[in-house]
């Protein structure tokens, strides 16, 4: 399982796919989906076998898979102007995203939102909450928690966050390590027992997240060619309408528009990885990821990033 160094870190980000490298026990693909600066700011602590990560960001879309040894707590912190879509599910302050090793993570942020991910070691997690109520490999499901649990929960992360950026040495010492562990460990038993979402419910989210992996994955084989609906329907041997569907719960919006957010993100992404190539630089960023147009694509960035492509490309 990938762990986090010894020494709690603070770090800050101006770009999505830097926040989604530095992500821990997860694979993740961050992309901005509105206008204006990103910013981002991760808090990143382990404490005796338990990891946590704070993080305060802006709207975006993400998708991602938790680690294969990993299980983890995902949650809100703080109220947010509008309730955060995770795995098709509208997220309130009063739940959080029971997911298991390989389990999908594929969020809609529409507005800057604080949360928290709480991870364990898999097979440690199971013999914590019991086989009947640790997630299996792949699963995820939402779970209710109580206000009290909430309350004390969210006091302890935020204090952690205070104390990783202020003396992060005093989060080394082995009684606090073994402290908080048990904390977190306390904290998981309780709610993971909470099961407010019925099994029909459930299958239709899984569902749901499925198929839009499945026509990303062949999205993703296709990056660079005109790709058609029916094309994908026919694929995946699904109704139009269902796969439309499924699109708007998870992503909050077509499959088409989340195909033009995601070819526009990666072409950001090459340019500012190989900055100082110019117009050439730009029009091959275009043409890999599916632009032939290369107008249209310098103006549908510029309406995504508030610049130009060649304004990316430029040296720094």
């Amino acid at each position: 399982m990938d762990q986090f160094a010894a020494l709690p870190l603070v770090m800050q980000f101006d770009d999505p796919a830097e926040v989604a490298a530095a992500l821990r026990d997860a694979s993740v693909e961050y992309l901005s989906q509105a206008p204006g600066r990103f910013s981002a700011t991760l808090t990143a602590a382990s404490f005796a076998g338990v990891q946590l990560q704070i993080m305060s960001d802006g709207p975006h879309l993400s998708r991602g898979t938790i680690a294969p040894g990993s299980s983890a707590l995902l949650f809100m912190l703080g109220g947010a102007p509008g309730r955060p879509v995770v795995n098709s599910h509208a997220m309130s302050p009063a739940e959080l995203m029971l997911l298991g090793p390989d389990g999908a993570v594929e969020s809609q942020v529409a507005t800057p939102i604080e949360w928290a991910a709480v991870s364990f070691d898999a097979d440690a997690f199971a013999r914590l909450v019991g086989d009947d109520d640790a997630p299996g490999r792949g699963d995820f499901a939402p779970r209710h928690f109580a206000a009290t649990a909430r309350a004390g929960i969210e006091a302890r992360v935020r204090e952690i966050g205070a104390i990783a950026a202020a003396d992060p040495h005093r989060l080394l010492v082995d009684t606090v390590q073994q402290s908080i562990s048990d904390e977190f460990h306390h904290f998981a038993r309780h709610v993971v027992q909470w099961k407010d979402v019925d099994s029909a419910s459930l299958r239709a989210l899984r569902r749901r997240v499925q198929l839009v992996r499945l026509a990303d994955e062949y999205m993703a084989g296709r990056i660079d060619q005109p790709l058609y609906s029916e094309e994908v329907r026919a694929a995946l041997g699904v109704p139009m309408r269902t796969l439309h569907d499924a699109f708007v719960a998870v992503h909050g919006m077509s499959m088409h528009r989340y195909l033009r957010i995601r070819r526009l993100n990666l072409a950001r992404q090459a340019l500012r990885a190989n900055p100082g190539g110019g117009q050439t630089q730009v029009k091959a960023a275009a043409l890999r990821f599916g632009f032939w147009h290369f107008g249209r694509f310098a103006q549908a960035y510029r309406a995504l990033f508030g610049e130009l492509p060649s304004e990316t490309a430029r040296p720094a």
